[in-house]
């Protein structure tokens, strides 16, 4: 039976099952039957509780929910790191965030196409992207364009793309041609750059960087500014 678990904080819980039932942390196991414990996944939590207060009482309140759902995605994405492949995990924002920072429900997962809902807003993509700047690498949106952020530019780019730009990409790995640039992912970085082929393709001339073996490149897609 495959379980579906949602991370939505609200006074004193944030995870639910799919009967929309609240749940306790302790109460999931990880992929070796421990019970799961994450204090800081609580503590991240418990910042909406005076949210939900001035809510219901009818009093403002100012929360940073940018920052607020950068912290809970990268928790989500932990957490999902956790659970057995049979647990979907979900994440939603409270009630009390009108921001639309996050609009629709984004399903966490770990490999590099993650189930988006088909309506889910440029702002939700890049909230997703943002959630973890260490491994962004591991979001690349499957159901159309995304953004990512440039890690690397190679010298003679620098006019078109800076470090820390965001670029529209479009998975697919595309076919490879001299005149295109493409974001690459390779040692951990992504590259801004232009390729050429090398021994029937089985290597790759980055500009910038020398020949890689396609081995090593954990994918690669078309990009441009936004």
């Amino acid at each position: 039976m495959r379980h579906s678990i949602k991370i939505c904080p609200d006074f004193d819980v944030y995870l639910w099952d799919e009967e929309n039932v609240p749940l306790e942390l302790s109460d999931l196991t990880d992929i070796n039957g421990n019970p799961i414990q994450m204090p800081e996944f609580d503590d991240w939590a418990k910042e909406i509780t005076p949210i939900v207060i001035d809510s219901e009482t009818g009093h403002p309140y100012k929360k940073d929910w940018e920052d607020f759902h950068k912290r809970g995605l990268a928790y989500a994405h932990k957490l999902r790191k956790m659970l057995t492949s049979s647990c979907e995990l979900w994440y939603e924002a409270p009630w009390e965030d009108k921001s639309g920072i996050i609009s629709r429900p984004i399903q966490i997962v770990n490999n590099l196409q993650p189930n988006i809902h088909p309506k889910t807003t440029m702002n939700d993509k890049i909230a997703l992207l943002s959630a973890q700047p260490n491994t962004i690498r591991d979001l690349v949106i499957s159901d159309g364009k995304a953004i990512i952020e440039v890690d690397v530019t190679e010298n003679d780019l620098t006019h078109t793309c800076s470090v820390g730009d965001r670029l529209l990409v479009e998975p697919g790995k595309p076919p490879i041609s001299a005149s295109k640039r493409y974001i690459v992912w390779y040692q951990d970085k992504l590259i801004y750059c232009k390729i050429k082929l090398r021994r029937k393709g089985t290597v790759w001339n980055i500009l910038g960087i020398g020949d890689v073996d396609t081995k090593d490149i954990k994918f690669w897609c078309n990009a441009k500014k936004k």
